[in-house]
Protein backbone atom coordinates (compact mmCIF):
# COMPACT_ATOMS: atom_id res chain seq x y z
CA UNK A 1 0.00 0.00 0.00
CA UNK A 2 1.18 3.56 -0.60
CA UNK A 3 0.07 4.83 2.82
CA UNK A 4 -0.30 3.75 6.45
CA UNK A 5 -1.89 4.99 9.67
CA UNK A 6 -0.32 5.51 13.09
CA UNK A 7 -2.26 5.95 16.34
CA UNK A 8 -1.08 7.06 19.77
CA UNK A 9 -2.93 7.06 23.08
CA UNK A 10 -1.39 8.40 26.28
CA UNK A 11 -3.11 8.51 29.68
CA UNK A 12 -1.33 9.94 32.72
CA UNK A 13 -2.44 10.31 36.31
CA UNK A 14 -0.21 12.44 38.53
CA UNK A 15 -2.80 13.46 41.10
CA UNK A 16 -1.81 14.18 44.66
CA UNK A 17 -3.01 11.19 46.68
CA UNK A 18 -4.06 10.57 50.27
CA UNK A 19 -0.34 10.15 51.09
CA UNK A 20 -0.40 13.97 51.25
CA UNK A 21 -1.68 13.55 54.83
CA UNK A 22 1.52 11.77 55.92
CA UNK A 23 4.24 13.11 53.62
CA UNK A 24 4.14 16.32 51.64
CA UNK A 25 3.57 15.91 47.91
CA UNK A 26 3.70 18.24 44.95
CA UNK A 27 2.46 17.90 41.43
CA UNK A 28 4.92 17.26 38.62
CA UNK A 29 6.88 20.30 37.42
CA UNK A 30 5.84 22.50 40.38
CA UNK A 31 8.59 24.40 42.17
CA UNK A 32 8.77 22.72 45.55
CA UNK A 33 11.17 21.92 48.36
CA UNK A 34 10.59 18.22 47.58
CA UNK A 35 13.32 17.40 45.06
CA UNK A 36 13.31 13.62 44.72
CA UNK A 37 11.09 11.48 42.55
CA UNK A 38 10.52 13.37 39.31
CA UNK A 39 13.84 12.97 37.48
CA UNK A 40 16.08 10.29 36.04
CA UNK A 41 19.69 11.49 36.42
CA UNK A 42 18.39 15.07 36.50
CA UNK A 43 16.23 14.74 33.37
CA UNK A 44 12.50 15.41 33.82
CA UNK A 45 10.21 12.45 33.41
CA UNK A 46 6.73 12.60 32.01
CA UNK A 47 4.74 14.59 29.57
CA UNK A 48 3.05 17.99 29.21
CA UNK A 49 -0.09 16.20 30.39
CA UNK A 50 1.42 16.07 33.89
CA UNK A 51 1.59 19.84 34.30
CA UNK A 52 -0.92 19.62 37.18
CA UNK A 53 -2.54 16.20 37.56
CA UNK A 54 -2.73 14.32 34.28
CA UNK A 55 -4.88 13.82 31.25
CA UNK A 56 -5.50 11.98 28.03
CA UNK A 57 -4.04 12.45 24.55
CA UNK A 58 -5.15 10.67 21.39
CA UNK A 59 -3.65 11.21 17.95
CA UNK A 60 -4.02 9.67 14.53
CA UNK A 61 -1.80 10.27 11.49
CA UNK A 62 -2.02 9.14 7.88
CA UNK A 63 1.41 8.84 6.25
CA UNK A 64 2.34 8.55 2.58
CA UNK A 65 5.33 9.36 0.38
CA UNK A 66 4.34 13.06 0.25
CA UNK A 67 4.00 13.57 4.02
CA UNK A 68 1.67 13.22 6.95
CA UNK A 69 -1.81 14.48 7.88
CA UNK A 70 -3.31 14.03 11.31
CA UNK A 71 -5.14 15.28 14.35
CA UNK A 72 -4.65 15.36 18.12
CA UNK A 73 -7.27 15.43 20.89
CA UNK A 74 -6.05 16.38 24.38
CA UNK A 75 -7.80 16.61 27.75
CA UNK A 76 -5.92 17.91 30.82
CA UNK A 77 -7.13 18.29 34.41
CA UNK A 78 -5.72 21.04 36.61
CA UNK A 79 -7.23 21.33 40.12
CA UNK A 80 -7.05 24.66 41.89
CA UNK A 81 -4.99 23.33 44.81
CA UNK A 82 -3.08 20.30 46.07
CA UNK A 83 -5.89 19.26 48.41
CA UNK A 84 -7.14 15.75 47.75
CA UNK A 85 -10.75 15.21 46.72
CA UNK A 86 -11.23 18.31 44.59
CA UNK A 87 -14.80 18.63 43.37
CA UNK A 88 -15.42 18.66 39.64
CA UNK A 89 -16.94 22.14 39.93
CA UNK A 90 -13.67 23.49 41.40
CA UNK A 91 -11.40 21.79 38.86
CA UNK A 92 -9.94 23.45 35.79
CA UNK A 93 -10.00 21.35 32.63
CA UNK A 94 -8.60 21.94 29.15
CA UNK A 95 -9.77 20.29 25.95
CA UNK A 96 -7.79 20.84 22.76
CA UNK A 97 -8.34 19.67 19.20
CA UNK A 98 -5.64 20.17 16.56
CA UNK A 99 -5.35 19.33 12.87
CA UNK A 100 -1.83 19.20 11.45
CA UNK A 101 0.05 18.26 8.31
CA UNK A 102 3.60 18.00 7.00
CA UNK A 103 4.58 17.82 3.33
CA UNK A 104 7.96 16.48 2.28
CA UNK A 105 9.65 18.42 -0.51
CA UNK A 106 13.09 17.90 -2.00
CA UNK A 107 14.88 20.55 0.07
CA UNK A 108 12.51 21.07 3.00
CA UNK A 109 9.56 19.90 5.06
CA UNK A 110 6.57 22.25 5.20
CA UNK A 111 4.34 21.93 8.27
CA UNK A 112 1.10 23.58 9.33
CA UNK A 113 -1.16 23.21 12.33
CA UNK A 114 -4.40 24.78 13.55
CA UNK A 115 -6.42 24.15 16.64
CA UNK A 116 -8.77 25.25 19.36
CA UNK A 117 -8.38 25.02 23.15
CA UNK A 118 -11.37 25.14 25.49
CA UNK A 119 -10.15 26.14 28.97
CA UNK A 120 -13.07 25.25 31.23
CA UNK A 121 -13.29 26.90 34.64
CA UNK A 122 -10.03 28.79 34.07
CA UNK A 123 -11.07 30.97 36.95
CA UNK A 124 -14.10 29.91 39.00
CA UNK A 125 -17.12 30.19 36.71
CA UNK A 126 -15.21 31.57 33.69
CA UNK A 127 -14.40 29.58 30.55
CA UNK A 128 -11.95 30.73 27.88
CA UNK A 129 -11.53 29.60 24.26
CA UNK A 130 -8.32 30.08 22.29
CA UNK A 131 -7.55 29.45 18.62
CA UNK A 132 -4.09 29.03 17.15
CA UNK A 133 -2.36 28.56 13.79
CA UNK A 134 1.26 27.68 13.16
CA UNK A 135 3.53 27.18 10.16
CA UNK A 136 7.10 25.93 9.96
CA UNK A 137 9.77 25.14 7.40
CA UNK A 138 12.63 22.74 8.04
CA UNK A 139 15.51 22.44 5.62
CA UNK A 140 17.08 19.11 4.73
CA UNK A 141 20.44 18.19 3.24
Amino acid sequence: SSHFWSFRVEYLNGRVTSLQRFRGQSTFYDHSPITEGHTQFGQLLGSPLLERTGGLEFSADRWNADGRTGFVLIQRSMPASLAEGQTVAAARSQWALEANATRFRSAMDISARAGVVFDLNRTPGNDVTNFYVGFSLRGRR
